[in-house]
């Protein structure tokens, strides 16, 4: 059985992972570091950045964990014949396809926390911008009611899949 499934390989697809992760933790540690240093305090926008960035250590964590188990079940959809010709032990193959639902299910929902966190401090730094401006302010607090509920259905939709 190849690491690959045709386009990406399992090493190409960590790496650029990785790389676009190593890109997401320096914003957000440089942000952090800039706003000590112009305002030396923290504001309700910078704890919900570090919050979605402790998810999305989270979240990195568990898919490259669970990337093995992503390019199996990829295998065995596209190409089946190759994972049973390559002699991999049948029990540890039903045991490694049966762990990716519950892999996915929990990526999917700590990358849903790590947007919505992110979103949740645009619109704290945003209510600062236009709480003074009334018309402006109920736009506001209307986006503020439809991200919470697309928040929730988003996080609980993951869970009411989930059979676990």
């Amino acid at each position: 059985m190849s690491n690959s499934n045709g386009r990406v390989s399992e090493i190409t697809f960590k790496v650029v992972i990785g790389v676009f992760f190593g890109f997401a933790i320096a914003a957000a540690i440089s942000r952090v570091v800039i706003r000590l240093w112009l305002r030396m305090r923290l504001r309700l926008d910078d704890y919900l950045l570090l919050c979605s960035t402790a998810c999305l250590i989270a979240a990195t964590g568990l898919l490259y964990y669970g990337t093995p188990t992503i390019f199996l079940a990829a295998e065995l959809t596209f190409n089946p014949s190759a994972v049973f010709e390559s002699g991999t032990n049948q029990s540890n193959l039903l045991h490694d396809v049966s762990l990716f639902p519950e892999i996915n299910w929990k990526y999917l929902a700590l990358s849903w926390t790590t947007i919505f966190l992110i979103k949740f401090g645009f619109l704290s730094l945003f209510r600062q911008l236009v709480d003074r401006v009334p018309p402006v302010y109920r736009f506001w607090k209307g986006t503020l009611v439809v991200t919470i509920l697309v928040c929730v259905f988003a996080i609980c939709d993951v869970f009411i899949v989930c059979p676990k």
